[in-house]
Order: structure tokens, then sequence, then C-alpha cells
């Protein structure tokens, strides 16, 4: 079995060699994503939080071009402001793959509405969303996949709530599958 090799592994914010013992995984799982599970890390160095995808390891050792294309339109898109910013792809000594990623305060579309059927806040009369926030988030999603499809010719094929991060003033795709 041959070990994934990124195609760039330069953390782009600093020029460093992105290298996964540099970063401290800061907390537990925060969301489950296609082929992967998503964390907050920590850079050494420099104190700056990051979000990293790591991919699972069956994934890893049968996806490669999956995982190549997912590199690859991540380098592509990197200064959409509605798509997450993709910083490197880091793999461990066991074949484990890792995407970084900007840290993004918020939570997935999914999630959020989860919680807000949870906390019963959606009631005939009250809405789980204002109008203006489901506009700002179409809005945004509709921003990021029109630059996808027009612009790069990528067309996304797992737009859902999970595969969109919500944060205070924003929308973002994160997941490409």
């Amino acid at each position: 079995e041959g070990v994934y090799k990124p195609k760039d592994s330069t953390l782009k914010d600093s020029n460093e060699k992105c290298k996964l013992e540099d970063f401290d995984r800061f907390n537990d799982q925060i969301w489950q994503v296609q082929f992967g599970s998503v964390y907050t890390v920590k850079h050494r160095n420099s104190g700056k939080m990051y979000l990293v995808k790591q991919i699972t390891p069956f994934a890893a050792k049968n996806d490669e071009e999956k995982i190549q294309n997912e590199e690859n339109i991540r380098s592509k898109m990197m200064n959409h402001p509605n798509i997450a910013k993709f910083y490197c792809t880091m793999v461990s000594d066991k074949n484990e793959v890792y995407f970084l990623f900007e840290y993004l305060e918020g939570d997935t579309l999914e999630n959020k509405i989860s919680q807000r059927h949870k906390d019963k806040v959606v009631e005939v009369e009250k809405p789980a969303f204002l109008v203006d926030e489901i506009q700002r988030i179409a809005l945004d999603i509709f921003n990021a996949l029109y630059s996808l499809h027009e612009n790069k010719t990528i067309i996304h094929r797992d737009v859902r709530p999970a595969t969109i991060f919500v944060t205070k003033y924003q929308a973002k795709l994160f997941d490409f599958g």
C-alpha cells in the first residue's frame, strides 16, 4: 500500500511546512462529515486555531482519487468568502489524511436546525429561522455554488445542511464529500 502524497504541504498563511505534529487537538469531534470527522486544533508555534477534517482510514485507503479531487478543488477556491478556506493536506505515519481549514465559530446548518427543534423554538407562530437569516444563508451558498460551477467548472454534488457551516455573519460550504 502506498502512502498518500499531498499536492502541497505548505501552511498557506505562514509558508511553513504543514506537519501534523505541529498541531494539538483542542477538543473532541465537532461534527461528522462524509468520509471523516472535524476537530478544532491549535498550532503549537503560532497559537492559531484551525479546523481539521480527518479522513476516515477506509476512505483514505480506497478513495485516493476523491481525496486528490477535494484537495484540488480546495486549492482553486482558497479565497472565496463562502467556501471554508483550505490551508494544507497532512498525512500521518499511519497514512491518515487530514485537511486543515480556517477556524470558524458557529455550527453546521444541520446542527442549528436540530438544536432549534430540540429547544422547541419551532412553533407554528414562530419559525426556526427568520426570513433574513434564510435569505442570507441561501445567498451565501448560491454565491459559492455559482463560483464553483461557472468559474471553475466544478459541480458540488453533496450540498445539504451538514455540509454548510453557518457563522454569525455568513454561511460557508465546508465539506465536498
